[in-house]
């Protein structure tokens, strides 16, 4: 998709339960806002266990 140029990072983004994605109608809203953003910096994303994996 990109060619030879490497993006300068990669979002992973996984679905709810019902295999729908965040951008996806009907997806479940209890699953919004716990996949981490990658492009944004760390403490700007909402508390989640992703946020604290350098953090003992």
């Amino acid at each position: 998709f990109y060619g030879f140029v490497r993006p300068p990072y990669l979002q992973v983004v996984w679905a709810d339960r019902n295999n729908r994605f965040p951008w996806e109608p009907g997806f479940q809203a209890r699953f919004d806002g716990l996949q981490p953003l990658l492009w944004l910096p760390r403490d700007d994303n909402p508390p989640t266990p992703w946020t604290r994996i350098d953090q003992p």
